[in-house]
């Protein structure tokens, strides 16, 4: 591991003081007055932002009401992007604001916390620090907390007037003092500082599955830095507490706070050694090839060397391709041990077009090791996976099945055009609509036999529609379901990584896809109705071509739901790389920003960049890695005050304000400096299995 030679290009972020929506939530009044010249008579000139006003009552008028629904009581999980510091996290958070990333850059001002005369946006919502001490009483004797102030659910229609709604729903609610409240709640004058809005831009080499206004982030942060010990934070509602708020008169009785979201984590001591930052984790990565240590007794970092394999070791030569030995119940119900591998595998393995075979069940991709006595069971258990995951997609298993139906109809319909142009010559045009009749309305018997579905008959059938020149358009629901797969999404995770010592904590892992798993993975899928063309879309699908058809679909209908990056000229270059990432780099700042180059230092596209677990992260590149750029996501920067305010005290916003501007207040005093790393990772060629 050392640092790149070259810097990777900057990302740009822009910061926004606010996004207030066309409309805020609220119920609305239209009204539309009509008068008809010439019985209307001016009254008063029209003036700027004002309509003119007419004398007389007018020929026709009409009030509408409309809601604007916007969340009010709760928050959807997918509404909420990122906490930080994360739900029970262990760290060095003292010096740190904590704040949440939310998914929606106008959220925060799609209500309002009060009636607003000076025209200043204004978050209607609020991030909320209690300490274990102010929630609860300690028991000196067992270091337990008693709770005094717990959440509770309370139909909305019982909340207080300044917070009722007609709505039939129940909300999440936390009395306390008004005192407490007043004590760390941010002033009315400190709301346009509380949230801004982020301007990411490129979100290509981040996780971003799941967010529509990708590039776009709110972002609320809290007034108050934790203290050591557990710490709980609270998303609240501010809507019709403005009374309450610090600069108010309001001192005696409880408020009744609208919890939206709720979590807590633990601030440690900078020297306890749970308490790592961002550069601490990153410094700490075991990184290495994704098999299984040499000699489980000494798997402590399981990073080791190509010069420390033995290759006369049978046992080592199958490790050091990624084999796992794993419990076999035959067919027959013998029990025994046999190896697998999954399609990430830490050698590249060469793969060619004519190599894309055609299984007619899981038994015919079994390969049995003669020298060790065992079964190699990877192609077979990925093409039953392939035959599940297709009977398991309906959509998918209808396509297939609606063109297989009609292949064999048009298929037979060439034979009897051809048998009517050898039997009858020029009059073969005449029998045609008959032949399409009797085809069309023909039923199988019960005794029919049964279609020879041998490789000739297929072959046959191919050449027959190519004869007829049909141009077969295969379906986009079969394009898009077989792109998927080709980049293992839906395959379960114990397939990806059969044993927990392939990916221990705090690792990172490069792979290679195995593109004959890959391929036994489709071949699978399209055997559920085979056809003469299952061979096409399976070298097809095996030489990315349904990626690029994918990434077009997508430039031209943005509401596809896909999670393919691919430009639209994109083409596989020979190698598709990838590693995970199981950290708690993953787990705290979600979107972390990885950049894969190239040898000339240039980054590769984008594959599938998804967390397939809440601290693993994978990521599929076209190309060959050979360097990572691992940056600390712009969405997620921390915020840290000047050191002269302490732990667990309030922090006044509007007097560290330099600029009236809440964009330019948080980049120039809140902001913490990015932390950025490269990473150069290069896994040295060996030769495959014969």
């Amino acid at each position: 591991m050392s640092d790149g030679d070259k810097q990777p290009t900057q990302q740009n972020m822009t910061l926004h003081g606010a996004c207030e929506p066309s409309l805020k939530g609220g119920t609305y009044l239209v009204e539309v007055q009509h008068w008809v010249p010439p019985q209307a008579q001016v009254k008063v000139p029209a003036e700027a932002g004002k309509p003119p006003q007419y004398e007389g009552k007018p020929t026709f008028e009409k009030s509408v009401k409309f809601k604007v629904s916007t969340p009010q009581f709760s928050l959807a999980p997918s509404e909420i992007y990122e906490f930080y510091p994360p739900d029970g996290a262990r760290g060095v958070f003292h010096d740190t604001l904590p704040h949440v990333v939310l998914a929606r850059r106008t959220l925060p001002w799609e209500r309002s916390p009060g009636v607003i005369t000076d025209g200043i946006p204004r978050s209607w919502m609020a991030l909320l620090l209690f300490h274990q001490d102010e929630l609860g009483t300690k028991n000196e004797q067992d270091g337990t907390y008693k709770p005094k102030y717990t959440l509770n659910p309370l139909p909305v229609s019982s909340l207080p007037d300044a917070q009722r709604s007609n709505e039939n729903a129940t909300c999440v609610t936390l009395k306390v003092p008004v005192q407490l409240f007043r004590t760390f709640a941010p002033s009315w004058a400190d709301l346009p500082y509380v949230a801004h809005v982020r301007e990411v831009g490129n979100t290509a080499h981040m996780d971003s599955a799941g967010i529509d206004d990708k590039g776009w982030f709110s972002v609320v942060v809290c007034n108050r830095l934790p203290r050591p010990g557990e710490n709980h934070l609270f998303l609240v509602s501010l809507e019709g507490l403005k009374d309450y708020l610090p600069d108010s008169t309001t001192t005696q009785g409880e408020v009744t706070l609208v919890v939206l979201a709720n979590w807590r984590f633990v601030a440690v001591d900078p020297k306890d050694p749970d308490g790592k930052r961002f550069s601490d984790l990153l410094k700490g990565l075991n990184c290495g090839p994704l098999r299984l240590p040499p000699k489980p007794a000494a798997a402590g970092n399981g990073s080791v060397a190509l010069s420390q394999y033995h290759s006369d070791d049978p046992i080592e030569s199958k490790l050091q391709f990624g084999y796992v030995p794993l419990l076999h119940q035959t067919r027959e119900g013998l029990r025994t041990v046999s190896w697998y591998r999954g399609p990430l595998v830490p050698h590249f393995l060469p793969n060619f077009p004519e190599q894309n075979r055609m299984y007619f069940s899981a038994d015919a991709a079994l390969r049995y090791d003669n020298a060790q006595g065992l079964f190699d069971i990877s192609y077979a258990a990925a093409w039953q996976l392939g035959r599940l995951l297709g009977l398991q997609s309906q959509p998918f298993a209808q396509a297939v099945s609606r063109m297989t139906l009609g292949l064999v109809q048009e298929a037979a319909l060439a034979l009897v055009r051809q048998t009517q142009r050898t039997r009858f010559g020029d009059v073969a045009e005449n029998w045609q609509k008959l032949a399409v009749d009797i085809f069309a309305g023909a039923k199988p018997e019960a005794d029919s036999a049964v279609v020879d579905q041998s490789a000739d008959y297929y072959t046959d059938l191919k050449a027959q529609l190519e004869h007829a020149g049909r141009d077969l358009e295969i379906p986009l629901e079969i394009k898009k379901w077989l792109a998927q797969l080709f980049l293992l999404n839906g395959v379960p995770f114990d397939y990806l990584l059969p044993h927990s010592a392939l990916l221990p904590e705090e690792s990172l892992r490069l792979f290679y896809v195995d593109s004959s798993w890959v391929a036994a993975l489709m071949d699978g899928a399209l055997s559920i109705g085979r056809t003469a063309q299952s061979q096409l879309y399976l070298d097809k699908a095996m030489a990315g071509d349904f990626l690029k058809d994918i990434a077009q679909q997508e430039l031209k209908n943005p509401t596809l739901d896909l999670e393919i990056t691919a430009p639209k000229d994109a083409g596989l270059v020979g190698h598709i790389t990838g590693f995970l990432l199981r950290s708690k780099l993953v787990t705290t700042w979600r979107g972390v920003e990885i950049q894969a180059q190239n040898s000339n230092k240039e980054p590769l596209g984008v594959l599938r960049m998804q967390r397939i677990a809440k601290d693993v992260l994978l990521a599929i590149y076209n190309g060959h890695i050979r360097q990572l750029v691992i940056t600390q996501p712009p969405q997620g920067l921390h915020f840290g005050p000047p050191r002269s305010v302490t732990p667990g005290s309030r922090v006044p916003f509007q007097q560290l304000a330099g600029s009236t501007k809440p964009a330019k207040f948080a980049a120039e005093t809140l902001l913490q400096k990015r932390v950025r790393r490269t990473i150069s990772l290069h896994v040295q060629g060996v030769k495959p299995e014969a």
